[in-house]
C-alpha cells in the first residue's frame, strides 16, 4: 500500500511542479490579463467536471465491485455528453467567461470527463499506477505543447494554451482508456431499465459525494468569478498564482490523510481512530505551518521576477491567504476520519458553511480591497468550514482542546506508523 502512496504523493509533487512551470509561463508571456483568463477557463472546465461526475467517478470506485460494469459505465458517458450539452447552454447565457471560449471549455470538459470515468473503473480495479501515469501524461504534454507554441513559436495568446489543452487531455484520455477496456470484454446490450437501475445506483452513491466536492470548489475559487465581475480579469490571473503556491501546502496534508484513511476504514475501534486523528491532526498543521512561512516570508521582489512585473503584489496576497491555508490543513485529517467512519454528511455540511461565508464576504470586501479583499474572505471561509469539522470531531469524540497539544509521544507514534509502512516497500 505505501508503493501507491509514494508513487501518488510524487504524482501530485510533480503536477504542482510542472502546473507551477505553466503558471510562470503564461504569467510572463501574456500577463496577467493572461492568467486572468487562463484561470477562469481552467475553474470554469472544473466545475462542469463536477457536475459531470454525479453519474460517474462520484460512485464509480464503490460501484463497480458490486454491479455490472457495461450498466454503470454506459449511463456515466451518456450523462456526461448531456452535461456538455446542458452547460453550454449555461455559458451561452453567462458572462464567467469570454464568449470566445465557452465551445472550448465544454469540449475539453468532456474530453476531461471521459478520463476522469476511466480513472475511477482504474482506482476501483487497484490500479493507481496507471491512473498516476494518466494525470502526469496529461500535464507533462500540456507543458511541451505549451513552451513549443508559446516559447519557440511566439504564439503569445490563450489561444496556445487552449491548444495545450487539446493535446495533453487527448492523449491522457486515450492512455486511460487503453489501460481500461483492456481488461473488459464485455457486452454493453441491456434492455432500457436496467440502465435506470445503473442510474438510480449513480445518483444515490454518487450525488451527495459530489455536492460536498462542489461546496468545496466553489469555496476554493468562486473568488475568481467576483474579482472578474468586479475589479478586473488581471486581478484574478494575479490572485490565482498567490492561491496556487500556497495551497501547494495541502499536499503533505492530504498524503497524511491518504494514510489515516486507509488505517482507519480497517478499523472499529473508536478511541483508535479518534486517538490516531487527533495525532495526524498535529503532524499535519505543524508541517503545513513550516511550508507557509517559507511563502510568507519570500520576498515581493522574488515572486516579481519570476511571473513578472504585474504580480508585485503577491506577498500580500499569500499573507491574507495564509492563516486560512495554515487552518484548513487541519481540516483534510478531519475529513478523512468523518468519511472513514462513515459520516459524509458533516463534511458537505462544513462545505456548505464555506461557501455561504465566502459568498457573503467576498461581495462586501472584493468591490473594496480588490485581491486582499479576495484573500481574506478565503481565509475565512476555509476556518469556518474547518470549525465546522473540528466541533463536531470534539463533539462526537468528546474531546478536550488539550488533546491537540503537541507531546514528543505523538511524533514518536506517528513515526512509528510511517516507518511500518516504509517497511513494505
Amino acid at each position: 500500500m505505501f508503493k501507491q502512496i509514494v508513487n501518488t504523493f510524487f504524482t501530485r509533487i510533480l503536477s504542482g511542479v510542472f502546473n507551477l512551470v505553466i503558471a510562470i509561463i503564461i504569467s510572463n508571456y501574456l500577463g496577467a490579463e493572461g492568467k486572468g483568463v487562463q484561470g477562469l477557463i481552467i475553474t470554469t472546465i472544473a466545475f462542469i467536471i463536477i457536475f459531470a461526475g454525479i453519474i460517474g467517478p462520484g460512485g464509480l470506485t464503490y460501484l463497480l465491485p458490486r454491479f455490472h460494469f457495461s450498466l454503470l459505465v454506459v449511463p456515466a458517458y451518456f450523462w456526461s455528453v448531456l452535461m456538455a450539452i446542458g452547460l453550454s447552454v449555461f455559458l451561452t447565457f453567462s458572462e464567467v467567461i469570454p464568449l470566445d471560449y465557452h465551445f472550448h471549455v465544454v469540449i475539453l470538459s468532456l474530453i476531461l470527463s471521459f478520463t476522469g470515468i476511466n480513472n475511477a473503473i482504474l482506482h476501483a480495479n487497484k490500479k493507481i499506477h496507471q491512473v498516476n501515469y494518466v494525470t502526469i501524461t496529461q500535464i507533462i504534454t500540456t507543458l511541451i505543447v505549451i513552451v513549443y507554441l508559446i516559447i519557440f513559436q511566439k504564439k503569445l495568446s490563450i489561444d496556445s494554451y487552449i491548444t495545450a489543452l487539446y493535446y495533453g487531455y487527448s492523449i491522457s484520455a486515450i492512455l486511460s482508456y487503453i489501460f481500461t477496456f483492456s481488461d473488459y470484454k464485455t457486452k454493453y446490450s441491456f434492455p432500457f431499465y436496467k440502465y435506470l437501475i445503473g442510474i438510480k445506483k449513480h445518483l444515490k452513491f454518487g450525488s451527495f459525494n459530489q455536492l460536498d466536492i462542489l461546496a468545496q470548489v466553489l469555496s476554493f475559487r468562486l473568488a475568481y468569478y467576483f474579482l472578474n465581475h468586479f475589479v478586473s480579469v488581471a486581478e484574478v490571473g494575479i490572485y490565482s498564482n498567490a492561491v496556487s503556491l500556497v495551497e501547494s501546502v495541502w499536499i503533505l496534508s492530504r498524503s497524511i490523510a491518504y494514510v489515516q484513511h486507509s488505517r482507519i476504514v480497517n478499523s472499529r475501534n473508536k478511541d483508535y481512530t479518534i486517538d490516531l486523528t487527533i495525532k495526524f491532526i498535529k503532524l499535519a498543521g505543524i508541517l503545513a505551518l513550516c511550508a507557509i512561512l517559507v511563502f510568507v516570508f519570500i520576498p515581493s521582489e522574488v515572486y516579481q521576477f519570476i511571473f513578472g512585473d504585474e504580480f508585485i503584489n503577491m506577498q500580500a496576497i499569500i499573507q491574507s491567504l495564509s492563516p486560512g491555508i495554515l487552518f484548513f490543513s487541519i481540516s483534510f485529517i478531519i475529513s478523512a476520519y468523518f468519511s472513514g467512519t462513515g459520516k459524509h454528511y458533516i463534511n458537505s455540511i462544513s462545505s456548505i458553511v464555506g461557501v455561504i461565508v465566502i459568498i457573503l464576504l467576498s461581495v462586501f470586501l472584493i468591490p473594496k480591497y480588490g485581491v486582499i479583499g479576495a484573500g481574506i474572505a478565503a481565509s475565512l471561509s476555509y476556518f469556518s468550514t474547518t470549525m465546522v469539522k473540528l466541533i463536531s470531531f470534539c463533539s462526537i469524540g468528546k474531546i478536550s482542546l488539550k488533546k491537540f497539544l503537541l507531546t514528543k509521544t505523538d511524533l514518536k507514534e506517528v513515526k512509528s506508523i510511517f516507518k511500518k509502512e516504509i517497511g513494505g516497500l
